[in-house]
């Protein structure tokens, strides 16, 4: 009686199935406590606060990132640009750096790095890819551990450069994956990807230079990759850098640091108390950490003593949220100018307290960016750029083939002013004042 092999996947809402037991390390990896807590961390931080049912989590998007980077690999295969002696383990290679990629994220994703001092959840992704028990995992499936950090930090050479590429790049898997699954869950429309079109049209450049061994897209594929693009900056207007969500993220930001402020014992849970000295959390205080975590401080500090970190909490859970005042040239040249010192006179006639409710949010303090090209002679990071081979079949940055994505490199984003909503109108005459 032939045995009937057992097949492992899991449904997924982007890509209908994903395999875990291509490799036998998927799976063992999949069902670490590391990679499960990734569960428990959400997509988008805060962003469930204007988008309801953007509730997708980390471990859903790793899977995805292997997915689309499995589809990627056999698509080289099939069409020869991977021989048939390095595609096992380019592919073994390159699912278990799409699959880590994330492993070392801190609660509420990229917003984390902007509440933890010194925080890079790169540098934990590596520590945590090097030791037991994933690098035990990672061995057993014959894949060195360092190799993969290698390529998650872009140092590795040869056709691994092509994985780091592929990985972490401005057209990769992670964002090939996220901007798909983010337009999904948001339920906003424009993010969609044509993914198939996307990696039917790559092809590996086997010239010399930069982009040796690079993944360039056929110049017919160009307007799928433009399409990407476009989507990639309309995502960013209306979801990684909506006001609302932005707003909320600077809330939970100066509630952790009032509950550091005012130095009360026993205020500041056991799994946060890394912030009362301003260090860096460890990798074990990472692993120890999700979106819980940031959660359940916030619901008990609602009733702390202090009033100004009660508000801060109840105005978060509460969706009590602040509003934002874009900093256009003019506006930022007269916050500097004294409406800055008028505005602090504003906030404590009202009992607001303006070092934790008037933040200032910057756009470059985002990991999400809309596309920007390199020029030529920014050796360190024009192989991250979009590439297309032009009608002479020579590499050429994707702006150069369109119009579109030239000009929508070129937007600038306005940092936002933000203030309680019952000083929003006293705080806008300010600006007008002569």
């Amino acid at each position: 009686m032939t045995e009937i092999r057992k097949v492992v996947s899991v449904r997924d809402a982007i890509h209908r199935f994903i395999r875990l037991d291509r490799f036998e390390f998927i799976n063992e990896i999949v069902s670490t406590p590391e990679f499960q807590r990734l569960r428990h961390i959400t997509q988008l931080g805060m962003s469930p606060w204007v988008y309801p049912s953007a509730t997708h989590s980390r471990l859903s998007h790793s899977l995805g990132a292997m997915r689309v980077m499995e589809e990627t690999i056999d698509h080289f295969h099939r069409i020869g640009d991977v021989k048939n002696d390095e595609f096992e383990d380019l592919m073994k290679t390159a699912l278990a750096a799409a699959l880590l990629h994330d492993i070392g994220h801190g609660p509420l994703s990229h917003s984390s790095e902007l509440y933890f001092p010194g925080f890079e959840h790169e540098a934990v992704s590596a520590q945590i890819i090097t030791r037991p028990p994933i690098s035990d995992i990672l061995e057993k499936g014959d894949i060195e551990p360092s190799r993969i950090v290698e390529i998650l930090k872009h140092t590795a050479k040869g056709r691994d450069a092509m994985l780091s590429q592929l990985t972490s790049s401005e057209l990769d898997v992670d964002r090939l994956d996220y901007l798909s699954r983010d337009s999904y869950f948001t339920g906003v429309g424009f993010g969609n990807v044509d993914l198939d079109r996307i990696t039917s049209m790559l092809r590996i450049f086997e010239g010399e230079g930069l982009l040796k061994n690079h993944a360039i897209t056929l110049y017919k594929g160009r307007f799928a990759v433009e399409s990407y693009l476009v989507g990639r900056h309309l995502m960013y207007q209306a979801v990684y850098f909506h006001k609302a969500t932005r707003g909320v993220e600077r809330l939970v930001l100066s509630a952790l640091r009032r509950a550091v402020d005012i130095k009360s014992e026993g205020l500041i849970p056991k799994r946060l108390r890394f912030l009362e000295s301003t260090a860096t959390p460890s990798v074990d205080e990472v692993l120890a950490m999700d979106d819980h975590t940031i959660f359940n401080a916030l619901r008990e500090w609602q009733s702390a003593d202090d009033p100004v970190l009660s508000n801060l909490c109840k105005r978060i859970l509460q969706r009590n949220l602040l509003k934002a005042i874009e900093l256009t040239p003019e506006n930022y040249r007269a916050y500097h100018g004294g409406v800055s010192e008028k505005l602090e006179r504003v906030a404590q006639k009202h009992n607001i307290d303006p070092k934790y409710l008037c933040p200032i949010d910057s756009a470059s303090e985002t990991r999400y960016t809309p596309y920007r090209f390199k020029p030529p002679d920014d050796k360190t990071s024009v192989e991250t750029s979009v590439f297309v081979f032009d009608e002479d079949e020579n590499p050429a940055e994707i702006s150069q083939a369109s119009e579109i994505v030239r000009v929508l490199s070129g937007k600038q984003y306005l940092d936002r002013l933000y203030v309680p909503e019952e000083i929003k109108h006293e705080t806008e005459r300010l600006f007008k004042q002569k």
